[in-house]
């Protein structure tokens, strides 16, 4: 499994056009919160969202980053594997939830007030 560094992934979030995915179930985002400017998409969910974006007309392109997180990494590593096979090359792996707040990551409850 390989999994980009809290540094790496903060690099492109300070610099660079990006899109961080929380492929977590909504249960895990209510009872631990979620990281700042992320989108939840579950896996369950992912392939259809992003070949959805391709056919509309968003901001999503083939430059922007993709960094996706679950809890462990597991999850995670399965939806940047799945969005690559559909095309997408900017996709990343950060981990899991507590990588990003080991690193100092900022993190918010679901329901959009800050933790950290």
């Amino acid at each position: 499994m390989s999994i980009l560094s809290f540094n790496d992934a903060k690099k492109i979030i300070d610099y660079e056009e990006h899109l961080i995915v929380d492929v977590r179930e909504e249960s895990e985002l209510i009872e631990t919160g979620i990281i700042k400017n992320a989108i939840h998409i579950p896996l369950s969910s992912i392939e259809n969202f992003f070949i959805n974006l391709q056919t509309s007309n968003t901001n999503i392109n083939s430059d922007t980053y993709i960094l996706i997180y679950c809890a462990v990494g597991i999850r995670s590593e399965i939806a940047t594997e799945r969005l690559k096979l559909k095309g997408f090359s900017n996709v990343f792996n950060i981990g899991g939830f507590d990588n990003w707040i080991n690193g100092g990551g900022i993190v918010k409850n679901y329901n959009n007030s800050f933790i950290k």
